[in-house]
């Protein structure tokens, strides 16, 4: 059963938002390579998410994606899945090349002919440290489940070599094995309903950091334009309430509160509203500060 379906990550059309406002060009190069990162993840956790459907009624099975919970921290996981028996992580990564798995440090190495050797955080030490908190968050709420984790290469353009790792890596053919193993190993467990019941209520929707605070900018490296909803160019004013995108075939009304709450999310809330209303200066005072109480319900 799919208890929270597969969704894009929500940050990627604040980020392409956010490239469209900005004048510096380094930290857009920064803002597009996040983009990148980030579209990549998304695809091959749709590829999962697909596959995952396909068999969810071949055993008992509670798929929910994405997963935020807090325990001494926010601990995020790509896929969190109860069986009648135990609870399963999967954390899916989407790079193409050569990929060898080092110790000492741990660490993930791309290899790509006519490039040079990349790095990556391994996803080794990432699923050993969401199991360990999720039995930690377990133990909080007096639940006896075991707790298993897998790192899943969904796509034929990753070629790993695993042989240096003790973690479970999977192709996309064998992640349904791997459930069906982990859950015949053990006992009906009777947490595992309480489990799915409290993580329904507990996890977090997706949150964004400051992003101004993260690439290092100001109010006024932005430009103050009203933005197409659908491709963020500029949107031309044709009447009293009509604008015209003026790329896209987009037409709509201007919305000042969600510009307002697109600003908020660059900056502290603490950010004084005069510097705001000063930077929208193609909008009567009046209307902003009465948008601006909405901002604050």
């Amino acid at each position: 059963m799919i208890q929270k379906e597969f969704r894009s990550n929500p940050k990627t059309q604040i980020l392409k938002r956010l490239y469209a406002r900005l004048h510096s060009e380094e930290i857009k190069v920064r803002i597009q390579q996040d983009i990148a990162k980030i579209e990549a993840g998304d695809f091959g956790e749709e590829i999962v998410a697909k596959r995952l459907n396909t068999y969810k009624n071949a055993i008992d099975i509670h798929i929910f994606h994405d997963v935020m919970l807090y325990q001494n921290g926010l601990f995020q996981m790509d896929f969190l899945i109860a069986t009648s028996s135990c609870i399963i992580i999967l954390e899916v990564k989407n790079i193409s090349g050569h990929i060898y798995f080092t110790q000492n440090p741990q660490q993930l190495i791309r290899k790509i002919k006519g490039q040079p050797d990349q790095k990556f955080r391994s996803p080794e030490t990432q699923i050993q440290k969401y199991i360990k908190q999720l039995e930690i968050w377990n133990y909080s709420h007096q639940y006896n489940i075991p707790i298993y984790g897998a790192v899943v290469f969904p796509t034929l353009s990753s070629i790993v070599n695993s042989d240096n790792t003790m973690t479970h890596i999977l192709d996309l053919d064998e992640i349904e094995q791997f459930i069906y193993k982990q859950n015949q190993e053990n006992t009906e467990n009777t947490d595992v309903q309480k489990f799915i019941n409290r993580i329904k209520e507990k996890a977090i929707d997706y949150q964004i950091n400051t992003l101004g605070e993260y690439y290092n900018f100001k109010l006024y490296h932005l430009n103050s334009d009203f933005l197409c909803p659908k491709c963020h160019s500029k949107m031309l004013k044709k009447s009293r309430r009509k604008w015209n995108c003026s790329n896209c075939t987009y037409t709509g009304q201007r919305i000042i509160k969600e510009e307002l709450d697109e600003y908020l999310s660059y900056f502290h809330q603490d950010m004084l509203k005069q510097d705001l209303q000063k930077f929208m200066k193609d909008v009567s005072k009046s209307t902003f500060y009465r948008e601006w109480k909405k901002t604050q319900k």
